[in-house]
């Protein structure tokens, strides 16, 4: 009977976030992208609201485990350029902050995939927003 239940608890620790019970396998719904600073460390605030599901599911994967809480000892070494709050199916949100080569969620660092800034760039083109990247960042400019 242990057993049984060890196992059963097991599939739920895999299935379920050990720290706000949100499922990490669940599909994104949405995600709002802020840029927060250009290339020159000017404060832009330029909000980009990603709607497409597809887009905001891919937008997620340039941040593995996000959402699962990992800690780890190397942690602010750098200045966010970048926040994205995710919004689950289940309406739970999920924030990380990144500089496009690195991200958190306020626990420490981890290695963004690559390719993150050309896909803000490109989704960013997609609304009324244009980012213009540059070498080094990029900057923004509203129409």
């Amino acid at each position: 009977m242990n057993g049984i239940r060890v196992i059963n608890l097991f599939l739920t620790s895999i299935i379920m976030c050990g720290y706000c019970g949100c499922s990490l396998s669940q599909p994104v719904r949405r995600a709002d992208v802020l840029i927060v600073v250009d290339k020159d460390w000017h404060r832009v605030n330029t909000s980009i609201n990603v709607d497409d599901q597809g887009k905001a599911q891919r937008l997620k994967e340039f941040f593995p485990h996000a959402g699962e809480k990992r800690r780890s000892i190397v942690y602010g070494q750098w200045q966010s350029q970048l926040t994205v709050e995710f919004i689950l199916l289940d309406g739970t949100r999920l924030r990380v902050d990144s500089n496009f080569d690195s991200w958190t969620e306020g626990f420490g660092d981890w290695p963004a995939k690559p390719g993150l800034k050309e896909f803000v760039i490109e989704v960013a083109k997609e609304g009324q927003t244009t980012v213009v990247p540059l070498s080094g960042g990029f900057t923004v400019q509203n129409p």
